[in-house]
């Protein structure tokens, strides 16, 4: 993601709701779900602007990839996730680059 757009990563289980929740409130932003086997290719066609959402697990598995980009903001939701100091995946979270970042818990 080129500087100005959005990241956020999630558990895998709310991460689909963030990219309906996004088309209803932000209509006119450009949703990327990066997942799946083509997500590389994903990662380079995102631009300024467009929304990156993705699973604690997959960000973690695609960390190099990831942190090669810097993002404009980067929202981790459900982050108690990431409460394990140790865990991969917080090791891996706090490697992204953004300019602001925010994480959201419900516990």
């Amino acid at each position: 993601a080129a500087t100005g757009s959005p990241s956020r990563a999630s558990t895998t289980s709310v991460a689909p709701n963030w990219m309906v929740e996004a088309e209803r409130f932000a209509p006119r932003l450009r949703r990327i779900f990066y997942r799946g086997g083509e997500r590389e290719r994903l990662l380079d066609q995102v631009g300024p602007g467009d929304l990156v959402v993705t699973s604690y697990a997959i960000a973690a598995r695609d960390i190099r990839l990831l942190a090669e980009k810097r993002f404009a903001a980067l929202v981790l939701d459900e982050a108690q996730a990431l409460k394990n100091v140790h865990a991969r995946r917080t090791v891996a979270m706090r490697e992204l680059e953004a300019d602001w970042k925010l994480a959201l818990t419900g516990t």
